[in-house]
């Protein structure tokens, strides 16, 4: 076979620049929305969909593997999960109270966005910034969320393909390309579900994409930590997968469902029923 003859770290690394592309083309659909942005319905039903995505995912794609990885071990297997669950939503709570409700006008985010400076003006109307926004306390808790959320996700990624160089099978490469797919569409709506709330507070097309797209990097790094500690990450991988489960449902019930719920239409009910059927239909299928 072809992927016999391949790194399993550069397989990874190949899977993980994929899945970053498509958090880049969902954010890129910030271009769509035109310069008054998405209509009111719109934005509600895609933030139900990405609601709904991220707890399938959350389910299916954190906790459930993490109980399966937590069954052989010499203790019960609810303790992992548990544990790691509450750490992420603590982490996320404390975070919530640790962030200053004007996110924008913070010493990181100002360093970011005169990286970025330059790159922005390119896109702005007679090279000068069109942006003056104000980034919410709820916008930063999403972002970092998702960036959590996709951490041991990009490590179940690396470990995928890193099991190759221990049973390089056919078998385990079709898991390993299956799980990338799956994370690739997943992430689509994630890079989308971050652009557009920024882009509601102000921001112009260039720095709600940039934001949108930075939460899929960590996938990349993670997928070759993954990959090259394969052993070390299988052991703590139950605790890293529950606390971004716990994480990742803790700002979907807070921030997320919400604000696809803004009025009395049922609208982003639907798109929240939507993407959990979606996400279970593809994780089930894949696997």
């Amino acid at each position: 076979m072809l992927f016999e003859k391949q790194n399993p770290v550069f397989l990874a690394f190949l899977a993980s620049l994929f899945t970053w592309t498509t958090t880049a083309l969902g954010a890129a659909g910030i271009y769509c929305g035109g310069s008054t942005g998405f209509s009111k319905k719109s934005q509600q039903f895609l933030f139900g969909l990405s609601a709904g995505i991220m707890l399938a995912a959350s389910f299916f794609s954190l906790l459930l593997p993490a109980l399966e990885l937590s069954r052989p071990l010499s203790y019960p297997a609810w303790v992992p999960l548990c544990t790691g669950f509450c750490l992420g939503v603590g982490f996320i709570k404390f975070v919530d109270t640790m962030i200053p409700e004007n996110v924008s006008e913070t010493k990181c985010w100002n360093i970011i966005d005169r990286l970025t400076k330059n790159s922005t003006q390119l896109f702005s109307k007679n090279n000068k910034s069109i942006d003056n926004y104000q980034v919410s306390k709820s916008i930063a808790l999403l972002v970092i969320a998702v960036t959590i959320h996709n951490i041991p996700e990009g490590l179940v990624l690396g470990v995928s393909f890193g099991a190759l160089g221990q049973a390089p099978t056919i078998e385990n490469f079709n898991n390993a390309l299956f799980l990338t797919f799956a994370l690739a569409l997943q992430n689509i709506t994630e890079g989308l579900a971050i652009a557009i709330p920024i882009k509601k507070a102000g921001a112009n097309n260039f720095r709600s994409f940039f934001y949108g797209q930075l939460s899929g990097f960590v996938e990349v790094i993670s997928a070759l930590i993954g990959s090259t500690a394969v052993y070390f990450v299988n052991a703590t991988l139950p605790y890293a997968l529950s606390f971004a489960g716990g994480a990742m449902i803790y700002a979907v019930v807070a921030e997320l469902l919400p604000q696809s719920r803004s009025d009395e239409n049922s609208i982003g009910v639907l798109g929240t029923m939507g993407g959990f059927v979606i996400m279970m239909t593809l994780d089930i299928a894949f696997t």
